[in-house]
């Protein structure tokens, strides 16, 4: 199993595996998923569907990360959580502008 040394905020060093990562870091990932769903009312995206996104961003971050640039994971995941969201999300923003915000009942 490949571990990778992982910086943390509080100046910590660790050497993890991603089933480590993803456990210690799933809290981070509801809570921006819930977020960004709470945003829309009725046309919020399946909670399943969104979570596995943002772990797929989860483990993409963690195979780039590299702890020799000195930057804590945190600050190398958030931007990538933050495109999961995108990705997620893009066909409700895509669905509404594309007919003025009117849509056909």
């Amino acid at each position: 199993m490949k571990k990778k040394e992982i910086l943390f905020s509080n100046g910590l060093s660790i050497q993890m595996t991603f089933e480590e990562v993803r456990e210690r870091f799933l809290p981070m990932v509801y809570k921006t998923m819930k977020q960004a769903n709470s945003k829309f009312m009725f046309n919020q995206v399946e909670e399943e569907d969104f979570q596995q996104e943002l772990e797929l961003e989860l483990w993409r971050a963690y195979e780039a990360y590299d702890s020799d640039t000195g930057y804590c994971f945190t600050t190398y995941l958030y931007p990538k959580l933050r495109k999961g969201v995108r990705n997620a999300t893009y066909s409700r923003y895509a669905q509404k502008n594309q007919s003025n915000g009117v849509f056909s009942i």
